[in-house]
């Protein structure tokens, strides 16, 4: 449990075995919308880090895997919460280069610190945007990876199939405002109305903005849209994205070719998948723990020969 400037209490789960070697990399691990460390996804990326012998920690948002009395609640991410962990990171584990890697929501984070943050001696030279007063972090980031990301958080949600979208209120729903957060109810109670109301994933999470700390769905945009701040040069970024992807469909994949337009970036599709499925053949692991550690070994090699 670590503490962060305004006093709110974070949960970091680290899987590391033994004392790693000199250099290796550690894994930055994102949750779901409604996800923890105890997500099957992370967790085959953290076993599958372990037989490498790498380290993995996942970042559980405010409100994951712990219960506090913190009323705010930020479905995608605050960039200013991510800032701070990174820079803890850097500090308990120093001299360990970090990859950053999100599944579904958690992309958001991924990405938007990518379009936020920068260090003048990284060797991509990406330059400094975002936020006036940025947590000074020490370029440990080499690279970063998105696994089902829904890209523009303005339209993304609008566009999840029918049935995953009831699925999707009813989850959130029960997963803000029922059990041990129910007393958000109380601290929210308009919010909380809203919520209830609403009859989709894009409703509900326009309901839930206050939550986050903000004036307003435009004011929640500006600050947390992954897609606002993307840079035209980055740390190399591999992205994943199944075809046939009800909640992270389709449309949004096609809509941001863009961003890969940089050398260093690469995005991948497949024709089945479904949401952070990518399941191999006869009930194996999830594939795609191979595909984020092979993209991360190479990062991490490139970043080496740029040094040395």
């Amino acid at each position: 449990l670590i503490t962060l400037s305004d006093g709110a209490g974070v949960a970091l789960d680290w899987l590391v075995e033994g004392e790693l070697a000199e250099g290796a990399p550690i894994l930055l691990l994102f949750h779901g919308v409604c996800g923890s460390s105890s997500d099957v996804q992370l967790s085959a990326l953290a076993s599958a880090c372990r037989a490498r012998g790498w380290g993995a920690c996942v970042f559980n948002r405010r409100g994951h895997g712990i219960i506090t009395q913190d009323p705010k609640r930020n479905i995608f991410g605050d960039t200013r919460d991510t800032q701070e962990v990174i820079a803890h990171v850097e500090k308990v584990a120093a001299g360990h280069p970090i990859a950053l890697v999100g599944i579904s929501a958690g992309c958001a984070q991924v990405v938007r610190y990518v379009g936020e943050q920068a260090t003048p001696t990284h060797p991509s030279g990406w330059a400094r945007k975002g936020p006036a007063e940025p947590v000074q972090c020490n370029g440990s980031v080499f690279c970063a990876v998105g696994i089902a990301a829904g890209y523009d958080i303005r339209v993304c949600c609008r566009r999840v199939r029918w049935l995953w979208d009831r699925l999707l209120v009813f989850r959130m729903l029960r997963f803000f405002f029922g059990g041990a957060h129910a007393p958000l109810r109380q601290r929210h109670p308009e919010a909380y109305k809203r919520c209830r109301a609403a009859r989709t994933a894009h409703q509900f999470i326009e309901a839930m903005s206050p939550l986050a700390g903000y004036p307003s769905w435009e004011a929640y945009q500006e600050a947390c849209n992954p897609v606002g701040p993307f840079p035209a040069e980055t740390v190399p970024l591999f992205m994943l994205n199944a075809l046939d992807d009800p909640i992270a469909v389709e449309e949004n994949v096609h809509e941001h070719h863009w961003m890969f337009e940089h050398p260093a970036s690469i995005l991948a599709t497949t024709t089945r998948g479904s949401h952070v499925g990518h399941f191999d053949f006869l009930g194996r692991p999830r594939w795609f723990t191979d595909a984020v550690l092979e993209f991360v070994a190479a990062a991490l090699e490139w970043q080496r020969s740029q040094e040395g």
